[in-house]
């Protein structure tokens, strides 16, 4: 605390020798010398004391007994006796004011009441911080009564204003208490224990009773969720942990009893985290379901357990893989499998939709269609070298080579057209196929030979995609016309007939798209053009492609679970997917082509689908 000033110190001398002037005979003690009896001196009064306070009795000194006088106010002032509350004993204040109402000059004296009112103002700033409001007001009252004020009384009184506010909050506080309202009910509800202390303690930050109200309540909590945690009470101990952080969630306290439950909840949460992840590596999806479940009790928004839970749902739907993820399968050192991406699961509305004027009837009604699994699909048409791997390990003979011949496009006359000796080697014009160019003059059965070989190679399920599966991919995600958009290109975006392109008799298509040139006529080597929204090829353009169904008229009945439509004994099938010579309106996502499964041609290839 402050010091007084000289001139502060000499002010409130004068003020205090003018204000004890005495008002009876000098008491003497039973031996007739100046004694210690106490004389009922009056101060000046304050507008804020009480009378009690307005009369400080002094006790009598004159010369016989001034050095004792000092002597008894020092040894008051170091035994602690710095006013007396009860008029039984003279403090160390009564002693100086009484020598300094004899002398008003004395050196001693004056600094011991310097040194007086510096303790009482320090200790009623301690009583105010420990919420024992009537001493400091007492003292303050006797500081202020007697002109005895210095420089920090202003500020002992402030803060005796801000504790007074605080007592305020935390008397309210304690009844929230008694009344079982010690946590806000809901974010923002102020009608509660902890609110009214956190008041207090904004009133007056060092307010220690609200302190320790708040350190109490949250050591409660944070002893209660140890215990839990210790019973393995995994919901109980959080939710303790939980109150304790909106009771003081920044205290050091708090700090290390949350490190110390979590570490704990952690520890056993690890433990599940790790048998659920080795129970998914084997696909053991339900034991995998259990461990997360006892997972998702300790730690529910642990990062682990949130990835365990991504990671069962991926299994559930994808096994080993994740959407859109690209992979291989291989076999006995061999070529790989054809490359597959995983097509997520979910839903879509098949169909055209009836504001499409182009759609006909084959292509209604428009019906939704889910898929509660994902599956692969081959990101582009089966190539010639593919094909031939299978031809060669199996020795199986297509359609085309069995009858000799197949239909090719002849560049004199324009049109598709028989011609003897072709089969899956060739291309669309009859010559030798390069090995990326995709398999054509096959039908559905050779087709469904290959995946079946397929799948034996790789132990694998292979299969042709369902028309519905067809369909999604093209779409994917989106309800466009066509697989770009609802416009006409504006880019080169697949294999179509375009007025641009040109065959080697610089013949032109009637049925082109027009301002469109792809520069190709017939097909093109896979991945020739941009790759689609899924990771797919081609999907759209270059080749038609076979899918499983059998064709029918219309979508009535049709599957809503993405299988394929088949009847017992069906001889027609669907091709899906534009070629290199299908017009604009063939480009559409819902246009499907009637074609007798054993039919094989330049325009027709196929890609395959792997269960997952």
């Amino acid at each position: 605390m402050p010091k007084f000033s000289p001139i502060l110190g000499i002010t409130v001398l004068c003020a205090v020798l003018a204000a004890c002037q005495p008002s009876e005979p000098t008491a003497t003690d039973a031996a007739g010398k100046p004694g210690n009896a106490l004389a009922s001196s009056p101060l000046p009064a304050s507008q804020n004391a009480s009378p009690a306070v307005n009369r400080l009795p002094l006790p009598i000194v004159n010369a016989d007994n001034l050095s004792d006088a000092i002597r008894q106010g020092e040894l008051a002032y170091s035994e602690s006796r710095y006013e007396d509350a009860n008029q039984n004993q003279p403090g160390a204040l009564q002693w100086f004011l009484a020598v300094l109402r004899f002398d008003a000059e004395n050196a001693e004296a004056k600094t011991g009441l310097e040194n007086t009112l510096d303790a009482l103002i320090l200790i009623a700033g301690r009583a105010d911080r420990e919420g024992d409001l009537a001493v400091s007001e007492r003292l303050l009252q006797i500081i202020e009564s007697g002109s005895l004020a210095n420089a920090d009384t202003a500020i002992l009184k402030a803060e005796h204003e801000h504790a007074r506010q605080a007592d305020s909050w935390y008397k309210k506080a304690r009844v929230f208490e008694t009344q079982s309202l010690v946590l806000p009910s809901k974010e923002g509800q102020t009608e509660n224990a902890v609110a009214a202390y956190w008041n207090a303690l904004a009133a007056f930050p060092e307010y220690q009773p609200a302190r320790r109200a708040i350190d109490r309540l949250r050591t409660q909590r944070e002893i209660a969720a140890l215990r839990l945690a210790k019973q393995e009470k995994f919901e109980a101990a959080l939710i303790a942990l939980k109150q304790a952080e909106l009771i003081d969630g920044k205290s050091p306290q708090y700090q290390s009893a949350s490190a110390r439950v979590l570490g704990r909840l952690n520890q056993l949460m690890q433990e599940q985290i790790v048998l659920g992840n080795l129970a998914l590596d084997g696909m053991k999806i339900k034991t995998a379901e259990t461990y997360y479940a006892q997972a998702q009790k300790i730690l529910p928004m642990h990062p682990e357990v949130i990835a365990l839970a991504g990671r069962i749902d991926d299994a559930k739907h994808y096994a080993r893989f994740k959407p859109h993820q690209s992979f291989s399968d291989a076999w006995a050192m061999s070529s790989p499998a054809p490359e597959m991406v995983v097509i997520p699961h979910g839903s879509f509305e098949m169909g055209a939709s009836p504001e499409v004027a182009s759609a006909s009837a084959v292509e209604k009604p428009r019906h939704t269609v889910r898929f509660e699994r994902g599956f692969a699909i081959a990101r582009n048409e089966i190539t010639v070298g593919q094909f031939r791997q299978f031809i060669e390990s199996s020795g199986y003979k297509t359609r085309a080579s069995s009858r000799g011949w197949s239909m090719i496009f002849d560049e004199k006359g324009g049109s598709m057209t028989k011609r003897e000796n072709i089969d899956w080697r060739h291309d669309h014009l009859g010559r030798p196929a390069k090995e990326d160019l995709p398999v054509v003059h096959v039908n559905l059965y050779d087709a469904e030979a290959y995946a079946k070989w397929l799948s034996g190679k790789t132990g694998f399920s292979y299969r042709l995609p369902s028309e519905a599966e067809f369909e999604y991919v093209l779409r994917a995600g989106k309800d466009t016309l066509y697989p770009w958009g609802n416009e006409a290109p504006a880019s080169v975006v697949a294999n179509l007939a375009g007025a641009g392109d040109k065959s080697t008799q610089s013949r032109s298509w009637g049925n082109a798209i027009e301002a469109y040139s792809d520069f190709y006529w017939g097909a093109a080597p896979v991945r020739s053009f941009p790759q689609e929204t899924w990771g797919t090829y081609d999907a759209s353009g270059n080749v038609e492609e076979w899918v499983q169904d059998c064709w029918h008229d219309s979508y009535q009945r049709a599957p809503g679970d993405g299988s394929a439509w088949v009847n017992p004994g069906c001889k027609m099938g669907v091709t899906r997917g534009a070629s290199w010579a299908s017009s604009l309106n063939e480009a559409r996502v819902g246009f499907r082509a009637a074609t007798l499964m054993k039919t094989h041609n330049a325009r027709i290839g196929f890609r395959v689908v792997r269960a997952l």
